[in-house]
């Protein structure tokens, strides 16, 4: 479906966005609210392939789900006064890396829509 490509692509750009930036421009509840969209995106993209099945779709899922995860991380900690545990703190010591892989799939998803690999 297109309108799940155009989310996909959409979300993963901003998602990236705010990840990279360092919260320079969020807020705690913007980073909930499009970590939960970017969370739905994936897991819809990974549901509907648009014209190839999975495989076509799997990298941006995959990139929408990570990064919906990782400002779900950043709001949690925002929240509270813990130290992010061993998963948690993985994403949160790489998260730089992780936001510039998101926006290169969310660069390649919206260059090369109907790509095999992507």
């Amino acid at each position: 479906m297109i309108q799940i490509y155009l989310l996909s692509v959409v979300l993963n750009g901003a998602a990236a966005f705010l990840i990279i930036t360092d919260t320079a421009y969020m807020n705690d509840s913007l980073a909930l609210i499009l970590g939960i969209l970017a969370v739905m995106t994936g897991i819809l993209k990974l549901l509907l392939p648009m014209d190839i099945p999975v495989i076509g779709d799997l990298i941006p899922a995959l990139a929408g789900l990570i990064a919906g995860l990782l400002l779900f991380f950043e709001y949690r900690q925002a929240q509270s006064d813990l130290s992010p545990g061993g998963f948690e703190s993985f994403f949160m010591n790489n998260k730089k890396w992780f936001g510039i892989i998101v926006a290169g799939a969310a660069v390649l998803h919206f260059l090369l829509p109907q790509a095999l690999l992507l």
